[in-house]
């Protein structure tokens, strides 16, 4: 952990240099889990989004009624398991939403391995992430780094978020 935060040091901002994560306005929750063919880190994976996608989690708290889930805060998966070994519905919806009439994101979930098209990946490696512990970083949206976890630390980004947050909905 005190590697990724020596990494961002320098200005601080998560996506520096790479022009990958570009600010779209939103809230960001970048969770590296770790090889997700590994069974103790695909349950972990999975009670976290069990906990994001359920219906009195923050972000259905925070975000505005009627808007996409992912609206307000977005949450992205970096995995460093093979992309095809990965099927995306296998996964919580958290990690995939469904936006109805467009159908299922799948821009939100990542492996860092060499790309068809573009560059390597190599976050693991270059954020200075144990891909056996994995972690979870919350993003503002002008892309500063606000807070880093452990992968599945709910309660931390509940605490996080409640702190300044405006609740918009009962939960249901």
């Amino acid at each position: 952990m005190e590697e990724f935060e020596r990494a961002f040091e320098k200005g601080n901002e998560f996506a520096s240099g790479t022009g990958l994560l570009k600010s779209n306005g939103r809230w960001r929750l970048v969770v590296f889990p770790g090889n997700l063919g590994d069974n103790n880190t695909r349950t972990r994976y999975e009670k976290l989004g069990e906990a994001l996608g359920a219906p009195n989690s923050f972000i259905r708290r925070y975000t505005p009624r009627g808007k996409p889930f992912d609206s307000l805060i977005e949450v992205l998966t970096v995995h460093t398991g093979s992309r095809k070994d990965i099927d995306l519905l296998e996964l919580p919806e958290t990690f995939h939403p469904n936006h109805g009439a467009m159908g299922w994101d799948y821009w939100k979930v990542y492996s860092d391995e060499e790309s068809y098209h573009e560059g390597h990946g190599q976050a693991y490696r270059n954020y200075g992430i144990d891909p056996n512990l994995g972690a979870s970083v919350i993003i503002r949206p002008d892309q500063y780094i606000s807070r880093i976890g452990e992968v599945d630390d709910y309660q931390m980004m509940l605490r996080f978020f409640g702190g300044f947050m405006v609740k918009q909905m009962s939960p249901s």
